[in-house]
């Protein structure tokens, strides 16, 4: 029995899915009856699980967890900031993913910044030819792709780029958490305050169909001055002012 179906048939009053877009597509299709809240994921109207952002319809509702890819715009400038010698940048990605509105805001930002970008995709669960590939290009900063099959291995992707000291972007606040250098994106706490809101409304009788899907709002710079100082680099002062965190 799937684990949405037996919730279901145990009387719970609203579902929560976590992690993208997979749980979210199984809990909608396995329990018609039951409210769900979307907390992440990818789009769900091109996905075919809500009519539109506005008025979702059936039994979903919730937080979509990608933004606009403008973005990785703001990745790219941050770290032109931090290291304003940038011209070589290395994108580690999962294998597949080129033609995403991610990928191509990048290489978009990477053009306008006349920063020499190479894509390194790797495989579900092995990066040692992307990493290889970024070995041999010697960028002079690694960007890292905010996609759940690169997060999923955090700790490998940050402990080459120690090895190999390179300063590094990320998504996900976890990974300067870690010992990345920097990271810039959705503020997650966030998110989960706004998706208790959406459970409270509808334990209080609303339709889930009825609330509207909505995209983040607040998003956080978060710093590790330990690595920067490993490093060797001088993190300016108006940038740490605005991280919402820094590491010391």
């Amino acid at each position: 029995m799937d684990i949405f179906t037996g919730l279901a048939r145990i009387g719970t009053e609203v579902i929560v899915a976590l992690g993208g877009y997979a749980p979210f597509k199984r809990a909608c299709d396995a329990v018609s009856g039951t409210p769900v809240v979307m907390f992440g994921g990818a789009e769900p109207v091109e996905q075919g699980v809500a009519k539109s952002l506005a008025h979702p319809g059936r039994n979903v509702t919730g937080l979509v967890y990608y933004t606009s890819p403008e973005v990785e715009a703001k990745r790219f400038q941050l770290m032109q900031e931090a290291i304003p010698r940038l011209v070589r940048a290395s994108y580690l990605m999962p294998a597949g993913y080129l033609e995403n509105e991610i990928i191509v805001a990048a290489r978009h930002a990477a053009q306008s910044m006349r920063i020499d970008l190479r894509f390194a995709e790797h495989a579900a669960h092995d990066f040692a030819a992307a990493f290889a590939a970024i070995e041999r290009y010697r960028p002079d900063a690694m960007f890292v792709s905010p996609f759940p099959a690169t997060f999923a291995h955090r700790r490998q992707v940050v402990a080459f780029a120690r090895r190999t000291r390179l300063p590094d972007s990320y998504s996900h606040s976890e990974m300067p958490e870690l010992g990345g250098l920097m990271s810039y994106g959705i503020h997650t706490p966030d998110l989960g305050r706004r998706a208790a809101h959406y459970v409270d409304n509808i334990l209080r009788g609303a339709r889930p169909g009825d609330l509207p899907i909505e995209r983040p709002t607040k998003f956080e710079l978060v710093v590790n001055l330990g690595t920067a100082t490993d490093l060797g680099l001088t993190i300016p002062r108006p940038l740490l002012l605005r991280a919402g965190r820094v590491i010391e």
